[in-house]
């Protein structure tokens, strides 16, 4: 069987992949030499190894001709196919395939890059060159080698297979020692997808299994609804009231969640990029700016969920066996309960609600639905109730920035009157996803080239049009607006690039958080000290005075000593950073001296997810702890 076309396909592979890694991702080490030579060593070993196979089985005289073609082609198949998608994601997110990405296979449909299409084609078109070439009728075959010549070459291929296996077994074990967002030296596309697939297959059967077994060692017994109380806070608001009557009828309350927001990109916590988000600029001179603040976790799903109920949710979007797009997993995960900041408000009295941009079928808006408001609107519903015009709609069906503040406006009005009841809204946007860019007619930034700032820029005026009308309304009076974010800005090429390479490989950054209360007399600047966004919900409840309700917070109100031990721990399923007024660390970059405290989070984060897997953080029925 002839193997010279199979040489061939993976050579165009080889260096197909090697154009994309050397010409358009941003590497960080690209001075030492010695990591430049083991990143284009280490495919040829893999490579290497699918050709030995192929020779080996197109020299296995036991299997007819046309069966050890198909073997033969299904490996140049899976292993062309694994370098397609590697190759792809090196160029649109600056990273091999991450178990976080695989969690959010369902945001592909936001991914619509034309460069994209044309190396998908490129490959099927050089994958089906490979086809013909096999299939073809074989030449007149030349006289056959002497035994002894034969058993000899066959030899040094088996030699060559074993010795090749054993240096793709070494280069395995190499792809977990590299934890950021970037293409580490070790990494190659095979391996580390069969790295990322096995952790994920054993962080899966945990969970699975958690629903049964309590799986984390522990050092004592743990009850179920260990973390139940019935206390929110523990001191009084650090800040004078603007008037006395100012707890006769409590303010309405708005968390606008923009998706994926660091806050590198906003000029008024010092951005490098002038004129970027004027208006959010604006409104963070003319509030409370909390600064050295990060999100505790990512990507949306658990952002949203985890600001909400101030805890770290194990399951992520989609992608693994527990995921929430994954089967008929969201019917079964919306049963697990949870004290969140919207309940808890609709049992003080408040009307709660939140804007989706998501077409229903996406089952962000189940999850949302199960953290017990009273209306979660998404595209379909914010037209036919809320009364929005359509509009242009993006991104699989979701309705753009615009659209969504629209809806929002649409949603106070209708609670305008003297005798209404006091509403929390929440709101999240799709417009600012990884890896989009404005769409046609939209706002760039400069000479339009970098999507990240293209992106942004034209949120700020999606999102000023609202804060100047809010400004400008009675809701300004009565309102306690909040800017943040589900999470940070996912670090790829562009990203880096429009911040600056002093950006950490992590998602986990410094993201925004603006509060507007007409209510208290709020600092310019409030320095969070480190602490992350588990301390949303407890803030807000103080903010509000509402300091006794049942609750499983992990986290403590920002104006309660939130980062006592002068850290935070954020969590993305089982990757843990530490975040400082520093910065962000690996928990093995933590300073000696931090490592008790870190080693007690980090028991704390295994019996929470422990709990979660039983359905035991909360209990309606429940007296929680004094």
């Amino acid at each position: 069987m002839r193997t010279r076309p199979y040489l061939i396909y993976l050579a165009g592979l080889l260096l197909a992949y090697l154009i994309v890694l050397f010409g358009f991702v941003t590497i960080t080490d690209t001075g030492v030499i010695g990591h430049s030579l083991v990143r284009v060593v280490a495919p040829c070993v893999e490579l290497g190894l699918a050709f030995s196979l192929i020779c080996v089985i197109g020299r296995w005289e036991r299997l007819p001709v046309k069966a050890r073609q198909l073997f033969c082609l299904l490996i140049a198949t899976i292993v062309g196919s694994v370098y397609m998608a590697q190759t792809c994601a090196l160029y649109i997110s600056n990273s091999f395939i991450s178990a976080l990405a695989i969690e959010n296979e369902a945001e592909s449909r936001l991914v619509a890059s034309p460069s994209l299409y044309v190396g998908v084609v490129a490959f099927v078109v050089w994958w089906a060159i490979l086809v013909i070439r096999v299939l073809m009728p074989f030449p007149k075959q030349r006289a056959q080698a002497p035994g002894r010549t034969r058993n000899r070459s066959l030899g040094r291929i088996w030699s060559s297979f074993v010795v090749l296996v054993l240096l793709e077994l070494y280069v395995l074990a190499l792809q977990g020692k590299d934890t950021k967002l970037e293409a580490g030296f070790r990494q190659v596309p095979v391996a580390k997808l069969a790295y990322t697939g096995l952790v994920m297959a054993i962080a899966g059967n945990r969970v699975a299994h958690s629903v049964k077994h309590d799986i984390f060692a522990r050092q004592e017994p743990v009850p179920s609804f260990a973390f139940q109380k019935d206390w929110v806070y523990e001191k009084t608001v650090p800040f004078a009231s603007m008037a006395l009557d100012v707890k006769r009828k409590r303010p309405n309350v708005v968390i606008i969640f923009t998706e994926g927001m660091s806050a590198r990109l906003i000029d008024a916590y010092g951005s490098a990029r002038p004129g970027l988000t004027p208006y959010i600029d604006q409104f963070a001179s003319n509030n409370l700016k909390v600064i050295n603040y990060f999100n505790h976790t990512a990507a949306t799903y658990r952002g949203l969920q985890g600001q909400m109920t101030s805890g770290y949710p194990l399951s992520g979007g989609s992608g693994s066996a527990d995921s929430w797009e994954t089967g008929d997993n969201s019917k079964q995960l919306a049963r697990l309960a949870y004290a969140s900041l919207p309940s808890i408000l609709r049992s003080s009295g408040y009307r709660t609600y939140f804007i989706s941009p998501h077409p229903d079928s996406v089952a962000l808006n189940t999850m949302l639905r199960s953290l017990d408001f009273d209306e979660v609107y998404s595209a379909e519903t914010a037209v036919s109730e809320l009364k929005i015009d359509p509009g242009i709609r993006i991104a699989g069906g979701s309705i753009d920035d615009e659209k969504l503040f629209e809806s929002l406006k649409q949603l106070l009005q209708t609670h305008e009157s003297p005798g209404a009841a006091p509403i929390f809204a929440g709101v999240y946007n799709i417009g600012t996803h990884a890896f989009l860019d404005t769409r046609p007619g939209g706002l760039t930034y400069g000479d339009g080239q970098n999507q990240v700032l293209n992106r942004f820029h034209n949120y700020d005026r999606a999102v000023g049009q609202f804060l100047q009308w809010f400004s400008n309304s009675p809701f300004s009076k009565n309102t306690i607006l909040i800017f943040t974010a589900d999470h940070s800005t996912y670090p790829d090429k562009y990203y880096r690039e429009a911040v600056g390479e002093q950006v950490k490989p992590y998602f986990v950054d410094q993201i925004p958080l603006i509060i507007h209360d007409p209510f208290l007399v709020l600092p310019r600047v409030f320095d969070a000290n480190g602490a992350n966004s588990l301390s949303l919900a407890p803030t807000v409840l103080q903010l509000l005075g509402i300091q006794h309700a049942e609750n499983s917070f992990l986290g403590r109100s920002l104006f309660d000593g939130a980062t006592e031990q002068g850290f935070a721990l954020s969590a993305i399923g089982r990757s843990v950073y530490v975040t400082t007024p520093k910065g962000v660390l690996t928990k093995e970059q933590a300073p000696q001296a931090d490592r008790h405290a870190l080693h007690r989070l980090e028991h704390q984060l295994d019996i929470f997810y422990g709990e979660q897997g039983r359905n035991a953080v909360f209990s309606p029925s429940l007296p929680g702890q004094h």
